[in-house]
Parts: structure tokens; sequence; C-alpha cells
């Protein structure tokens, strides 16, 4: 009697990595021009969630906090009442541009209901001058969001 064989031969598996292979192939160029807008993005966000900190520091312990911009070091620091509750160091790659015409500036202080001092943007970028940006906007209200 025959035997009924199961599975892949040789061939047929390595048939298949190598369609695999190219697919990866061709999907790496995407992949890796996708990088960047994800650390910025990441970058975005952690400094969304820096300020909003700050904010909810001022209120919850009803004294002022601030954020101060570290443009040198790519940094910002959460502070109230002269601690530091939190620091966040960007990622490689990505710096916090100079302030310019409507920025924040080197800080930002929230009273004690979570109103800013001032209202703007804090704009970060790729290092090199790539046109890559992303910006997050403080209102005067204390809202915050990533443009």
């Amino acid at each position: 009697m025959l035997r009924e064989e199961k599975g892949f031969s040789l061939q047929e598996l390595m048939v298949i990595i190598g369609i695999i292979a190219l697919l990866c192939g061709m999907a790496l160029p995407a992949v890796i021009g996708w990088i960047p807008k994800y650390k910025i993005g990441t970058a975005a966000r952690e400094v969304l969630a820096a300020v909003e900190l700050a904010r909810h520091t001022a209120v919850k312990r009803n004294a002022a906090a601030s954020v101060e911009f570290d443009y040198a070091q790519d940094l910002l620091r959460v502070s109230a009442a002269g601690e530091t509750i939190r620091t966040v160091r960007l990622p490689s790659g990505i710096d916090l541009r100079e302030p310019s015409q409507g920025s924040l500036g080197a800080a930002v202080l929230f009273n004690n209901q979570g109103i800013p001092n001032k209202a703007g943007r804090v704009v970060l970028g790729r290092s090199g001058g790539s046109d890559l940006e992303r910006s997050v906007r403080l209102g005067a209200g204390g809202t915050v969001r990533i443009e």
C-alpha cells in the first residue's frame, strides 16, 4: 500500500520564504520613511503631557506650577513650589525649535486655577533643518492640543 504523505516539501517552503523576503524588501522603504513621523509625534505627545501635568498639578496643589523649556538640551521640566515633578528629554533627532513670534518662550506658569500666564506654541522639528515639524499649542484658557 502507498502511504499518503502530509506536509510541505523543502522546495515549497523555500518558495514561500522567498516570497516573504521579497514582500519585506518592498515594505522596508515605507517603514523607514515612517519612523521620523512617529518620533516627532511621540515627542509632541510628551510635550502635551508635560504641559497638562503642570496644569493639573497647579489645580490639585492650589499653587503655581510651571513648565520650563531648555532649548539647548532639548528637554522640559515641570515644577511646582521649587520641586521638579517631571523632566522630559526629547528623543534623539528631535529638537525644540528656538522661540519665535507666538511661542511660549522659556517657560509658562499656571496659576492655582490652571490658567497659564501666556498662550502660544512650542515647535518641535527634526535635527538637521528638515521641514517636518509639529507644534503643541497652549490656549489662553489652558487647553492644549497638537497641530
